[in-house]
């Protein structure tokens, strides 16, 4: 063990200050971590905002919209619109189909 008069003198303001770093290091890590990552983007809400925007009277021409914008600008997204019960009203290749089964997704108010 260090037995200076110094070491023993400082050895509280020096435990400390070294658990500040660790800390400090430790806390600065994750903040670079979470940088690095990209952003989470809520998809369903996302799009559906975009579509709404597009048409707001009409999400399946909003869509459409949405999809003509895209065309060439690298692949296409698999998008598509349900009623309230779960099948799929566009696009026509997979009309009729089923979204979900069940109770549909929790949406905000009026969405």
């Amino acid at each position: 063990m260090v037995t200076t008069r110094i070491f023993r003198r400082h050895y509280l303001i020096t435990a400390l200050v070294l658990f500040a770093f660790v800390m400090a290091g430790h806390f600065a890590n994750l903040a670079l971590v979470r940088m690095s990552q990209s952003p989470h983007i809520d998809q369903p809400l996302f799009f559906m905002r975009l579509i709404h925007a597009m048409d707001p009277n009409d999400p399946i021409h909003g869509l459409a919209l949405l999809e003509n914008a895209r065309e060439g600008a690298g692949p296409p997204f698999d998008l598509s619109i349900a009623d309230e019960t779960g099948k799929i009203v566009y696009p026509p290749s997979k009309g009729g189909t089923r979204a979900w089964i069940g109770v549909g997704p929790k949406l905000a108010v009026g969405e």
